[in-house]
């Protein structure tokens, strides 16, 4: 029974090496470069065309690392200037977001208090841009 699991496992192995999944799935062929996303700050894992008009893009992040969120912020940049983005929308949120506490810092300080709140893992990427 052993060597017959093995050999199962073997040969699994195998075809997922020479036939990886992207084989079998019919993806719209996207890399970043066409979004006008430089690697730097991204890369597109996985898509999909479903033949409408609108595109949805997911974007994983490092929840609480700043650096990962600048390029959320830097990728959502690009797609308004290449796509007139219209909507944001964050996992876990619902409703506009208040920005009340932030409009209320004076003399040029609003970008320290950004960063301070991206630093801290406060404010995400989204919320950056």
């Amino acid at each position: 029974m052993k060597k017959i699991v093995s050999v199962i496992v073997l040969f699994s192995f195998l075809i997922s090496i020479l036939f990886p999944p992207q084989v079998f799935a019919s993806n719209y062929d996207a890399d970043a470069d066409a979004f006008g996303i430089p690697s730097s700050l991204g890369k597109i894992t996985a898509s999909k065309y479903y033949g409408g008009g609108e595109i949805v893009i997911n974007i994983q992040d490092l929840h609480c690392h700043a650096q990962a969120q600048r390029n959320i912020s830097a990728i959502l940049g690009r797609l308004e200037e290449k796509y007139g983005l219209k909507e944001t929308y964050l996992e876990g949120t619902f409703g506009q977001a208040d920005t009340s506490s932030l409009t209320s810092v004076k003399n040029g300080r609003l970008d320290a208090a950004l960063e301070v709140l991206l630093e801290s893992g406060y404010l995400s990427g989204a919320e950056y841009y």
